[in-house]
């Protein structure tokens, strides 16, 4: 199943692109392909392949960080969408 993924601005600027397809069966196997992702991976993931601190990767509307597993199956039509958290002072 092809999966397009929303990335924010802030992200789009390095990476060149505000949507990268991943071809994968599972969320687990997206978010491992996005790891990979020779732009995307050092930036939104961490050495271990896990999310950085400051990256959440939304599955439809939920976090991924709330769901008990990763091990979803892809439907025709599911969103991913990276959001990357911003503060100051």
């Amino acid at each position: 199943m092809q999966i397009d993924v929303a990335i924010p601005a802030m992200l789009a600027v390095s990476i060149e692109a505000r949507h990268v397809a991943i071809e994968a069966a599972t969320l687990a196997e997206a978010m491992a392909k996005m790891a990979a992702h020779p732009k995307l991976g050092p930036l939104a993931f961490d050495p271990s392949g896990e999310l950085r601190r400051h990256v959440l990767l939304f599955y439809n509307d939920t976090s991924t960080r709330h769901l008990k597993s990763l091990d979803l199956p892809l439907q025709a039509g599911d969103r991913l969408a990276i959001v990357q958290a911003v503060s100051g002072g």
